[in-house]
């Protein structure tokens, strides 16, 4: 970690050596004497790295340099600060006097402080010798790392279950059982890193059970900050009745209507995730909540207590761990990720695995870090020899925490920070790996976005994140890290001064670095208090989740190093507006739920500001001024924004939701995620030439006022041509759509409103790559539709909603060879289902408020109509 550190100090400061030069009167030498330090003992950190676990003494040197680096940027940016101050003399005039006598002052006060870090590191740089630590320089390990970090998106987090597959059938036959009509509980119980809601998550998505329960609600309980919230959201989940008034809410007063909602034959499986000791009121609530539902409902638990799951299952299962074969097998597996074992890995390697595998005692959670581990290294005897060897571990116990801190250990200095940042994060919490990336590059971990999805899939291959959704490209789109690992982020974090969690006011966050504000283990609502004025004046992230209320505002307004601030369903003091303009190195700016009801037009003053993320906060005015930021990469809101007429932004990523009526002059060579509304009141010629210099879009919605017509020349422009472009949006009568070309790259498309007159079937199925497809609000105005053989090849979801027209669909056989999801809604018309007995990967299909003709001849076993549909294990069909 320490290495990453200096890392990042080391490239601030060779970007203010270069940038700021202007500036650096009478203070340059002593920044590049400073820099020449650090670089001098930035080669011998990766050995004292390696090394501080079994010495005291270099691990004191490590946390030195650590604190070390820390003044040291914080001086950096704290000069930044000044010089980017408006100054009172014509910068022509020369840099002495450009400065007003104040910032001559600060400058000074600036230039002593770095003389005491400079002899600081001299003093820490002395030790090197007397502690063993040797220079290794930059070894190739290390170098181009990113470019190793691409792997297939379908590989590490499918691996089969091993030693788990006879629990996964046993459990799944006791929920599905059909002659106990009570409600029943399930347990799974064991130690962290069994593996227990790996095997929850397994049943939960079985075809045989998903096809068997109407209704699956998944609860992780720790993320429920009491038993109100969590009533309200099963109430919801169930009736569909949005709880707005929580106060003196009961479950008694809601069991008739779960009772009625659920009825004979809907089903419904609850899993409740991870049930600590103060959860215990989590299975009674729901106990209560379903007693007089009587149609086989079951809830399934996992908790790492025994007396929990004996409370609520007379036999529950206890997870038990791997034998040595199962070890192997598993250890294996994963040291070898994309290939078959058996052909791939050496004898010699083979015969080393099971004395790797005995340092991990049979727990799977140890067994798939260690594997990973080894995949990453080089694959010979010597290596793996070498590692048996250092495994210096106690008996029980002990085993788990260590592999996971080797693999720590092992990270390049670069993947570090990345992985410690997950520590910011709530225990179970589903982590966006869009607003993740971003949070990396404003810390500076990354570059940019490319840069961070490759450091995820590098961490995802070391089994240090778990995949929790892929996109239909085949990329993360959410990740989740296992409650074990999580642990030794923040463990390690916290050690190394890198972050601080605050959980209730017993918790210190005195000093810190980034912070970020849960809700406690009793899930108590969190309040900061005000510790001191003065103690965070080097505070770089501020990171809140739900529910945390502040008191006084110092928190935010005495940091004005300031890097990333995300802040949700927090009341902010009104001085908020005026306060955040003083925050000039803030790259980051995520408000969600806030009560402020706009940003001031000073905005603009935050002139490193790379994203601003607003979409969650509602009837904000945001000015113009923004634009005139920048540095600005990604920019997304609800709000309509109106940007100037001019407007020039290189580094401009992703610019949601924007309108105009006049467009002088519109440049962003590097958009990737465009959203425009009102297009009818865009000048059309303007629309046009800016839709066709996009040619990096990859994502683009356009949207006309209600029941207006996008402009006419707009289907002319050659869509065809924009070969980046993989989800199109557009919502809007579309004026000679039916010769419109799309896209042929597209993997996800959104037709509404746009009132085509033929039928867009042929046209659309011909797309190769095309996996999602929604018609929605009368995108299509005709009686027919066809889907021919062939067509569609890779299409996994589709959608058909409101088309109230339509009365005839027809599917040829050997059509839509992979879907997997269909939606129909609202087709009022639409009388017979198209022979969908073909289609045998379709897993779902749902139907709402469609003609009682049709529900009728789908009547399980007895409609006309049901060998069409009989294979699909989930079918439910809402009649109203």
């Amino acid at each position: 970690m320490a290495e990453s550190v200096a890392s990042q100090v080391l490239l601030k400061l060779t970007e203010l050596l270069v940038h700021e030069a202007n500036f650096l009167c009478g203070v340059r030498k002593k920044f590049e004497e400073m820099k020449a330090e650090l670089e001098y003992i930035k080669c011998f950190l990766r050995d004292a790295d390696a090394k501080k676990r079994k010495n005291e003494r270099v691990k004191k040197w490590v946390h030195d340099i650590i604190d070390v680096s820390y003044q040291a940027e914080d001086a950096i940016d704290s000069f930044l600060l000044l010089v980017q101050q408006p100054t009172q003399f014509p910068f022509f005039l020369g840099c002495i006097t450009s400065i007003t006598p104040c910032q001559l002052m600060e400058r000074h006060r600036i230039g002593v402080e770095i003389d005491k870090i400079k002899e600081r590191i001299k003093e820490i740089k002395s030790l090197t010798a007397e502690y063993g630590i040797q220079s290794l320089g930059d070894d190739a390990e290390n170098v181009n790392t990113s470019a190793r970090r691409r792997h297939s998106p379908s590989q590490a987090e499918n691996v089969d279950m091993v030693g788990l597959h006879d629990v996964h059938e046993e459990m799944s036959k006791q929920l599905i059982d059909k002659q106990e009509l009570q409600l029943c509980f399930r347990c799974i119980y064991g130690t962290g890193g069994l593996g227990k809601t790996t095997v929850a998550r397994k049943i939960f998505q079985n075809n045989v059970v998903r096809g068997h329960f109407s209704l699956r609600i998944w609860i992780v309980v720790t993320n429920f900050s009491g038993r109100v919230q969590l009533l309200a959201k099963l109430i919801k989940e169930v009736t569909g009745e949005q709880i707005n008034d929580l106060e003196g809410i009961e479950a008694e007063n809601f069991t008739e209507k779960i009772k009625k909602s659920l009825g004979e034959e809907k089903r419904c499986l609850v899993v409740l995730d991870d049930v600590w000791e103060e959860h215990k009121y989590v299975c009674a609530l729901v106990r209560r909540l379903f007693e007089s539902v009587m149609n086989g409902s079951r809830v399934l638990v996992t908790t790492r207590f025994k007396d929990i799951a004996k409370q609520q299952d007379p036999n529950p299962c206890e997870l038990r761990f791997l034998n040595e074969d199962e070890s192997v097998e598993l250890l294996l597996k994963k040291a070898f990720p994309y290939q078959n074992v058996e052909t791939s890995c050496p004898k010699e390697l083979i015969d080393l695995a099971p004395r790797l595998a005995k340092k991990c005692g049979g727990l799977p959670l140890a067994l798939s870090v260690l594997g990973g581990h080894l995949s990453v290294k080089e694959k010979t005897p010597y290596v793996w020899n070498n590692l048996e060897k250092t495994m210096e571990w106690a008996s029980q116990g002990k085993e788990c925490q260590d592999i996971l801190a080797l693999s720590y250990d092992a990270l390049e200095y670069d993947l570090k920070p990345c992985f410690l940042y997950f520590g910011m994060f709530p225990q179970d919490h589903v982590i966006s790996v869009t607003r993740l990336v971003k949070l990396w590059v404003a810390e500076g971990f990354v570059k940019d976005e490319d840069q961070g999805e490759g450091v995820l899939e590098a961490l995802i291959q070391r089994s240090l994140v778990q995949v929790h959704k892929r996109r239909l490209n085949g990329s993360v789109k959410r990740c989740i890290v296992h409650d074990l690992l999580l642990e030794l982020a923040k463990n390690e974090a916290e050690k190394d001064g890198f972050l601080k969690i605050y959980t209730d006011r017993a918790s210190s966050y005195t000093n810190a670095r980034r912070l970020a504000v849960h809700y406690g283990r009793d899930n108590t609502d969190v309040q900061i208090h005000d510790q001191s004025q003065t103690i965070l004046p080097g505070l770089r992230t501020l990171m809140q989740f739900p529910r945390f209320f502040q008191e006084g505002g110092s928190l935010l307004f005495n940091s004005k190093l300031l890097t990333v601030l995300e802040l949700r369903d927090v009341e902010l003091p009104s001085r908020f507006s005026e306060e955040i303009k003083s925050m000039k190195h803030l790259r980051y700016l995520g408000l969600w739920g806030t009560g402020v009801e706009e940003l001031p037009t000073s905005i603009c003053e935050l002139q490193n500001l790379q994203t601003i993320d607003l979409r969650n906060w509602l009837r904000c005015e945001i000015p113009s001024t923004l634009f005139k930021i920048k540095t600005l990469r990604h920019v997304q809101t609800h709000e309509i924004l109106r940007p100037p007429s001019k407007l020039v932004l290189h580094d401009l990523r992703t610019l949601q939701t924007v309108a105009t009526n006049w467009i002088q002059e519109w440049k962003f060579p590097k958009l990737q995620k465009l959203s425009l509304a009102e297009v009818d009141r865009f000048p059309v010629t303007a629309l046009v030439t800016l839709l066709a210099e996009l040619n990096q879009l990859v994502g683009l919605k356009i949207s006309s006022t209600k029941g207006s017509q996008i402009p006419s020349k707009v289907d002319l422009m050659a869509f065809e041509f924009h070969n980046n472009l993989r989800s199109l949006r557009l919502r809007g009568i579309w004026p000679g759509g039916d010769a419109f070309t799309f896209p042929k790259y597209l993997t996800k498309l959104d037709l509404e409103e746009t009132r085509l007159e033929q039928d867009p079937m042929p046209k659309l199925e011909k797309l190769p790559y095309l996996g999602w497809l929604s018609l929605d609000s009368s995108s299509y105005t005709g009686k027919s539709m066809m889907c021919t053989a062939s067509g569609f090849p890779r299409l996994e979801g589709l959608f058909i909603h409101q088309l109230h027209a339509l009365e005839e669909w027809k599917v040829d056989r050997d059509a839509m060879p992979k879907l997997r999801n269909l939606s129909i809604f609202d087709c009022r018309k639409l009388n017979r289902l198209p022979e969908l007995q073909h289609v045998t990967g379709l897993q779902t299909l749902q139907m709402y408020k469609m003609p009682k003709e049709l529900s009728d001849k789908l009547q399980n076993d007895t409609g006309e109509d049901w060998y069409k549909i009989k294979h699909v294990p989930i079918f439910s069909n809402i009649f109203t």
